[in-house]
Order: C-alpha cells, then sequence, then structure tokens
C-alpha cells in the first residue's frame, strides 16, 4: 500500500547545477516543486514554445484515446452532448449546402426556385446557431432568433424531402 507524502516530508531529488553536474538535493515537496519551475524557466523561449506545442498535441491525444470506449460502446463521442445543438449544426450544415448546390430536383408541391429558397432559410437558421454569440442590441437579436426558428421549422417540414 502506498502512502501519500505529506507536504512537510523530506525527499531527496538531484538537479542540475551551473555548470551540468548532477546535484544530490534534500528538502520537502515543495522544494522539489520550485526546482522544477526554476529549471525550466532557465530554458530558452523556442524551447518552452516547443514545450507548449508538444503538450497541447499530447492532451489531445490523451482526450481523444480517453474517449475511444466511450465511444466505441456508443457511436457518438461524449463531447457532442456538450453543445449538442453546435454538433448536429455542425454535420447538417455542410451537407445541407451540398445539396443546395447539387439540385437535382424538389419537393412536388414546391417549385425549383421556391425550394432554392427554402433550403437558403435553413442554411441560415444553421449558420446563425453556429456563429459565435455576439449580443449587439435586443433587435438584431430578436430578428436573428426569428430566422433561427423559421429554419428549423422548415427543417422539420421538408425533413423526409432532404434526399437528392
Amino acid at each position: 500500500m502506498t502512502k501519500k507524502l505529506k507536504k512537510k516530508t523530506k525527499i531527496s531529488f538531484t538537479v542540475l547545477s551551473d555548470d551540468g553536474k548532477e546535484v544530490l538535493k534534500q528538502g520537502t515537496i515543495d522544494d522539489f516543486i520550485k526546482e522544477l519551475h526554476d529549471e525550466r524557466d532557465k530554458l530558452p523561449w523556442y524551447f518552452k514554445l516547443w514545450y507548449w506545442y508538444i503538450k497541447r498535441i499530447l492532451d489531445k491525444i490523451e482526450s481523444e484515446v480517453r474517449s475511444w470506449p466511450f465511444r466505441l460502446k456508443n457511436g457518438f463521442d461524449y463531447r457532442d452532448t456538450w453543445s449538442l445543438d453546435s454538433s448536429i449544426a455542425r454535420f447538417v450544415l455542410p451537407r445541407l449546402r451540398h445539396l443546395r448546390d447539387n439540385n437535382h430536383g424538389h419537393p412536388c408541391d414546391l417549385t425549383d426556385k421556391k425550394w432554392i429558397k427554402i433550403q437558403n432559410k435553413m442554411i441560415k437558421s444553421f449558420e446563425l446557431i453556429l456563429q459565435d454569440f455576439q449580443f449587439i442590441d435586443m433587435k438584431t437579436h430578436k430578428k436573428e432568433q426569428k430566422q433561427i426558428q423559421e429554419g428549423l421549422q422548415l427543417f422539420a417540414k421538408y425533413f423526409q424531402n432532404l434526399w437528392d
């Protein structure tokens, strides 16, 4: 069974001296952490930048690996549900654009021009969902919310007509 070290527990650790030799030191865990930070601060800026870049990549890889079991079991990444509206919009938007740009037909109760106009409204609503929220004024906010609702209602109404 492992014991937890208390902050005042004395430990031994080695550090590099200014001439490059290893020196054995004794101190507390706080002393050890301070030495680590002091050593890191001595590095040139480009090593710090490189370290930061590599650490970000490794953190991203670790995050991906940790999500694999969930993804394999459930078929999606649990992080997709953190903002499900954005996840769905990111999935749907490029496909709606492709459908509009490569249109080979329209619902039988609509003309080609009306169908493209409806598709543009749906696309605009998903673009607004993905747009960074910037509250300009209440009038603009209400207008955008109305556009989002209209586009989503059209998306629901014509959902089964979204085929090529």
